[in-house]
């Protein structure tokens, strides 16, 4: 055996203490609160990724009063049955949960802010490290506006307010804080608040009232945003006031607090630029205003890049057990071109149609003839159909509410909204969506205002998803609108506003605080749909992980001739393709240009050549329109006063002119410059009197 301190010198061990570290541990609290697990399961994304985990260091209090009822799973996605927290229930809440974890450990570190309205964007050591620096013992998020109207006497009267050079905040927002547990404990504690039942009341008494106990327990009020950065009604992106700018140079996204900072001018007007000082760790919606359009919509701005949906937020439909049933509901409001293909995919959907039941509400008798087609082709497939029409005089708004509950009725798993203006061609859609596991999710249908050749750059001028909304809750052009419909920002986007097909839980038809209400106001009942959702904080997601389809523009549509969509080829150009160009149009010209095969075209005889242009149902119609109309002149010069006595009919005389122009520019063109190299002639000399 060896002596004592031979062991210890050839063990490493020393006589002197090791050293204990002195970083306190952080644990991050918040409260389960909302009508949905949706912001809870943002939240717990955001505290993943920056490594705080339900085992260790995020503690999660069930603001769910007992006896009401079973809770629902996160992952399922469903609405929880409970009313909203109130602040007497949420202040008895955090007394326990704080004295739990004073008890436990004394020295450490309690971050709690509202799972509903927070992102946490720092670790657990950067915000350790940023609260100490503040030399602070409780530090209470600070807010820049004053829309907490209860509190604003108290807080305009206190002398100690001031402005930062950062923010602007010197209010509190009442829903995060950062402190010492043993401090908190004593601060929730304190006999001189214990007869207070609200927890507004506590913070607002504590930091405005009582100077003593402020000072005493270390309390502070974090102005310069050194952990939170509560979010202003005016942030947005290209606002010269402070916002969080969003690097998406790098492989993480990572924001920036931007401070405004002016630069010298020679004229009274001053200039201000936007320059990055400090990283943010915490970011909120003021709890006062958090229903308020703007920080709202910012705050899920921000979370569709910090807090993106994972492949294990999904479920997988397979063979191992019936697929969930679904209501369809089918909405043809307005006079509605191509409804022959929109039903046509609506047959090639890759799903059951025994696990679906339709719930048709036609509201015009110009598609009357689609809907019976329909019908009569493919009813028997599908597990049930209530057809509503036109001549029954349902408004738009009563019909959807009777859509909803027919659902409800039926007790399907899914209800799923679709407008005939909605074409679904992508056969997996409505599979794909269940699989996103949303409460109420869209897929991206946009307009297409190119022809089918140009699918690189096809141009979408407008689709079924608002990116944010002004004020009045209408449409607003969002910072990345263009980049969701085009696709270059790819994933699952929580938007303010989602119209003509979109997938409903079961679970938010079934509670009676969240069912879809299609009336607010003046709105039409899409818009009404939207802003009741955002007023309720339900979440709705629009998709653009898959190619669903395409939105059909239905505004100019005009319904007075013998064949309408002939005319159609302005305004849905793609669906006029589909209908009426040849399928073998494009295989003679050149693929850069056009997406063409380059194949040398037939010349039966020298310099005439023969194309494929449109289709027989083209040549069909187009005859039907003609014989429709039936003035055909009888061969005089007098009888029309052109200078061609033929026996005809002209295009201007069935109001087809200015569309034969454009058929001429886009088909006919393209290949006459290909054989007679140029010659390039437009618009024809001849003019629009010669159609």
């Amino acid at each position: 055996m060896c002596s004592s301190d031979l062991c210890k010198f050839l063990l490493g061990i020393s006589d002197e203490k090791i050293p204990v570290s002195k970083t306190p541990k952080l644990t991050l609290l918040t409260i389960s609160t909302g009508l949905t697990n949706e912001p809870l399961a943002r939240f717990i994304r955001t505290a993943n990724f920056n490594g705080f985990y339900e085992e260790y260091d995020l503690k999660i209090i069930e603001g769910r009063p007992s006896g009401s009822g079973s809770t629902q799973s996160q992952s399922d996605g469903q609405y929880n049955d409970w009313p909203l927290l109130s602040d007497a229930t949420k202040l008895n809440l955090l007394r326990k949960a704080v004295k739990v974890l004073a008890d436990k450990s004394r020295d450490s570190v309690i971050l709690f802010v509202d799972s509903e309205a927070s992102l946490i964007l720092g670790s657990s050591v950067q915000i350790l490290d940023a609260f100490k620096a503040t030399n602070a013992s409780i530090l209470l998020s600070a807010s820049a506006e004053d829309t907490c109207a209860f509190y604003k006497e108290q807080r305009t009267t206190n002398k100690n307010l001031t402005a930062n050079s950062y923010t602007g905040a010197q209010l509190i927002n009442f829903d995060g804080f950062i402190g010492y547990a043993h401090v908190l404990n004593e601060l929730f504690q304190h006999s001189s608040l214990s007869q207070h039942k609200n927890f507004k009341d506590v913070i607002n008494l504590v930091y405005y009232e009582n100077e003593e106990l402020r000072s005493s327990l270390g309390i502070q009020l974090d102005s310069n945003s050194t952990i939170f950065y509560t979010i202003k009604s005016t942030d947005y992106k290209n606002s010269t006031n402070v916002v969080l700018d969003l690097n998406f140079r790098g492989s993480v996204i990572r924001p920036k607090l931007m401070k405004a900072v002016e630069t010298p001018s020679t004229g009274p007007q001053r200039k201000t630029k936007a320059k990055a000082t400090v990283p943010v760790l915490v970011v909120q919606a003021n709890v006062c205003q958090y229903q308020a359009v703007m920080p709202n919509a910012i705050l899920n701005y921000y979370g569709n890049y910090l807090t993106p949906t994972l492949p294990q937020d999904k479920v997988t439909l397979d063979g191992s057990k019936p697929w969930p049933t679904i209501t369809m509901g089918i909405f043809i409001e307005r006079p509605t071109p191509f409804m022959e293909e929109f039903f046509i995919d609506l047959d090639n959907l890759n799903y059951d149609k025994s696990r679906i039941h339709l719930f048709i509400h036609n509201h015009f008798k110009y598609n009357v003839h689609d809907v019976d087609a329909f019908l009569t082709r493919s009813a028997s497939n599908y597990a049930s159909v209530k057809y509503i029409r036109s001549k029954e005089r349902v408004k738009e708004w009563a019909a959807r509410k009777l859509g909803v509950a027919h659902a409800l009725e039926l007790n399907t798993d899914f209800y799923f909204v679709l407008d005939g203006k909605a074409h679904l061609e992508n056969r997996n859609t409505l599979k794909l969506l269940v699989e996103s596991n949303k409460l109420i999710i869209a897929p991206l249908l946009c307009y297409i205002t190119t022809s089918t050749a140009d699918l690189q750059s096809i141009g979408k001028s407008f689709c079924n998803f608002w990116g944010t909304v002004d004020s009045h809750g209408l449409f607003k052009k969002s910072i990345d609108y263009k980049n969701i419909a085009t696709s270059q920002h790819f994933g699952i986007w929580n938007v303010p506003y989602i119209s003509s097909a979109y997938l409903i839980n079961s679970s938010v038809l079934r509670n009676p605080d969240t069912r879809p209400n299609y009336v607010h106001g003046f709105d039409d009942a899409e818009v009404a749909f939207a802003t009741n959702n955002r007023n309720r904080g339900l979440y709705m997601f629009v998709t653009n992980e898959f190619e669903a389809g395409h939105l059909v523009n239905t505004d100019y549509f005009e319904i007075h001739h013998k064949t309408n969509e002939l005319y159609q080829i302005y305004d849905n150009r793609y669906d006029w393709e589909k209908r009426y160009l040849h399928p073998n149009y494009y295989d003679v010209l050149p693929a850069k240009e056009y997406g063409g095969r380059n194949q040398t075209p037939l010349e039966p005889c020298q310099d005439v050549f023969w194309f494929p242009i449109v289709t027989e149902r083209f040549a069909k119609e187009m005859i039907e329109e003609m014989e429709r109309h039936g003035g055909w002149a009888d061969g005089s010069i007098e009888a029309r006063g052109d200078p061609y006595p033929t026996v005809d009919i002209q295009m201007s005389e069935i109001g087809f002119d200015w569309h034969w122009h454009e058929f001429m520019r886009l088909y006919i063109k393209p290949l006459q410059e290909l054989v007679f190299n140029g010659y390039e002639v437009y618009p024809p000399k001849t003019g629009r009197t010669s159609f």
